[in-house]
C-alpha cells in the first residue's frame, strides 16, 4: 500500500516536479497555504510532510513553533531556497526530520523522502479513530480529544494542554472538558481504548487489556 505524503508549495512548477519524483510510488496530497493544510491537522495524518518555509501566508518554521506541532506523529521535511545557515538550525531545533535547499537534485529527494518514511512510525489509534469517525459516532471536539491524545509524547496530555487545544480563544469552564471525556469514554470503551486520568493529572489513551 502506497504511503500517504502531503506537500505544502504555492509554486506549481515545483507541484509538477513532485508529481513526476513522487506520484508513482506515494499517494500526494497538495497545499497551497498554511491555513488549508491546519484544517487537515484532525484527519489522520500522512507519514511525511514536505513545506516550503515562506508560504502566502506566512513562514511554516515558525507556525510549526507556534501551534507545537512537534507532538504531531508525522515526519517534517522542510524545501526551502534559502541556505542561511541560521535557517538549517532553526527547523532542527524546532524538531524537524530533514532540511533540503532548492534546486534540489531527483535523487537527493528520493533518498531523503524513503529515509524518512521508513522512520516514520504509524499510530497505532489512527485505524480505530478512522473507523469511528466514518460511522459518525464522535462529535467534533471528541474526535479533537482523540487524535490530540493520539499524537502526543506518549499519548499523554495535561488537562492545561488538552482545554487550551480545544477552546484555544475562549475560557471555558473546567468541567466542560470533563463532560466531553465521560462521553467519549462511553463511546470507544467497545473498541479497546481508553482514557485514563493519571495520579498526576495528565490523561493517557492507551489500549484497554
Amino acid at each position: 500500500m502506497k504511503k500517504n505524503i502531503w506537500i505544502i508549495e504555492d509554486n506549481q512548477e515545483i507541484n509538477h516536479l513532485y508529481r513526476d519524483m513522487l506520484s508513482d510510488s506515494y499517494n500526494l496530497q497538495f497545499f497551497s497555504n498554511i491555513n488549508d493544510f491546519k484544517h487537515e491537522i484532525n484527519s489522520p495524518l500522512p507519514a511525511l510532510v514536505i513545506a516550503d518555509l515562506n508560504l502566502p501566508d506566512g513562514n511554516f518554521m515558525n507556525i510549526y513553533n507556534e501551534q507545537n506541532w512537534r507532538n504531531l506523529k508525522t515526519t517534517f521535511m522542510v524545501v526551502s531556497a534559502s541556505e542561511d545557515i541560521s535557517d538549517l538550525r532553526k527547523c532542527f531545533d524546532l524538531g524537524m526530520n530533514e532540511y533540503l535547499i532548492k534546486p534540489f537534485r531527483q535523487s537527493e529527494l528520493l533518498v531523503k523522502v524513503e529515509k524518512l518514511i521508513e522512520q516514520h512510525k504509524v499510530n497505532p489509534f489512527n485505524e480505530i479513530i478512522n473507523q469511528l469517525v466514518e460511522n459518525e459516532i464522535l462529535t467534533n471536539k471528541e474526535i479533537k480529544i482523540l487524535k490530540y491524545l493520539s499524537e502526543c509524547q506518549d499519548n499523554e496530555s495535561s488537562r492545561q494542554e488538552l482545554t487550551q487545544t480545544l477552546w484555544p480563544k475562549v475560557t471555558v469552564h473546567q468541567k466542560t472538558l470533563d463532560v466531553h471525556l465521560h462521553n467519549l469514554r462511553k463511546k470507544i470503551i467497545e473498541h479497546n481504548i481508553q482514557i485514563e486520568c493519571l495520579k498526576n493529572g495528565n490523561y493517557k489513551l492507551y489500549f484497554a487489556k
